[in-house]
């Protein structure tokens, strides 16, 4: 059905500014960028138009074979012993899917200072996209795969920009700062015990990934006659409050179920989740055995302040859900990799490694 299929493209683009401010202390300002054009983007392209009726009861159609009378193809391709369509679903890849990034990203490197290197890294940026995930499930088509009026004689036409919205995995601040010290030789104790201590350390802080909020269910109110689709809710109106420290009640907002005959009027991947921070510490002792071999001790502490960080996984996204609005997981859990990966609570690990 698709001609002239094409290869998706992703242009991307830079300017940086670098300048020494003083000896072994270099500023670094970058400007980064990269579009996303031609990229793949499923839809229904035999869905009714949104609010279909069904002719038996005179209500938006609520089920597929309801819907079935307006569907662009239900008049070509008709089963002669049912008499209803031989093609109820028509998934069509498309190269309608765009991508937008654009972030300013600065740098400070110290170097040497009585054996003391850091750096700070700071990256603001924003991701706007039609659909982040190029193959899936039909919750991952956009909400409108066909918004035009009947028309026997023409496929679906879908509405991609009412998809547009931030990318699933957009992160609007990532800061970080990271140290190495090279501790001067401790008095009094011998050169093996005394000298080869070193000191490291990094702080990370991320903001929140954005989320979509949907309706409950699995069918399809906006009689286009899909079925799993990701129709979002309405927003009723009133303060959308996040209560970061609480996992609990997280997201205190008004959602409702969008009216039969029409989709969600809440923008994808508006609300944002839990972003984390933590604070990890590493204390080494390299100790020169002769010219060939080193023996290098680690301590190694991970969240060294114990904070609690959650993970935007954990969400149940159907407006009714009694877990909406509310976190069950650390990241760590949700990555399937509890303590280890990060964003788990404070853990420690002591390491001997023999170097030759």
């Amino acid at each position: 059905m698709l001609r002239n299929f094409k290869t998706p493209r992703y242009h991307n683009f830079n300017l940086s500014i670098q300048r020494e401010l003083l000896r072994n202390n270099v500023l670094t300002v970058t400007y980064s960028g990269q579009r996303g054009r031609d990229l793949i983007l499923y839809y229904d392209a035999n869905a009714s138009p949104v609010g279909s009726i069904d002719p038996k009861t005179g209500d938006v159609c609520t089920s597929e074979a309801a819907c079935d009378p307006d569907r662009p193809l239900s008049s070509k391709l008709v089963d002669p012993v049912t008499g209803g369509p031989l093609i109820r679903h028509l998934i069509t890849a498309t190269n309608a899917g765009t991508s937008q990034y654009d972030s300013l990203q600065v740098s400070y490197n110290q170097r040497g200072w009585h054996g003391l290197d850091t750096q700070y890294n700071l990256t603001w940026s924003k991701c706007f996209d039609l659909n982040s995930v190029n193959r899936g499930g039909q919750g991952n088509y956009p909400q409108i795969n066909n918004d035009n009026p009947v028309d026997s004689t023409a496929l679906a036409h879908p509405n991609f920009q009412n998809n547009r919205g931030l990318c699933d995995h957009d992160v609007r601040l990532n800061f970080n700062v990271g140290g190495v010290y090279e501790l001067p030789a401790i008095p009094h104790l011998s050169k093996w015990a005394g000298k080869g201590w070193q000191l490291s350390t990094i702080f990370t802080a991320l903001s929140g990934h954005p989320f979509s909020v949907f309706k409950n269910g699995s069918g399809d109110p906006s009689g286009q006659g899909l079925t799993g689709t990701a129709i979002r809710g309405d927003f009723g109106g009133g303060p959308i409050t996040y209560h970061t420290r609480n996992p609990d009640a997280y997201l205190v907002a008004n959602f409702v179920t969008p009216d039969p005959g029409t989709v969600g009027n809440t923008p994808r991947n508006f609300l944002i989740s839990p972003g984390l921070a933590q604070w990890d510490l590493t204390l080494a002792k390299n100790t020169k055995i002769n010219e060939k071999l080193m023996v290098e001790l680690r301590w190694e502490v991970y969240n060294v302040l114990n904070r609690a960080n959650f993970s935007r996984f954990s969400f149940d996204n159907g407006i009714n859900d009694s877990g909406f609005g509310t976190l069950a997981e650390t990241p760590d859990v949700a990555a399937g990799n509890p303590v280890i990966a990060q964003g788990g609570p404070r853990n420690m690990n002591l390491a001997l490694k023999i170097k030759f």
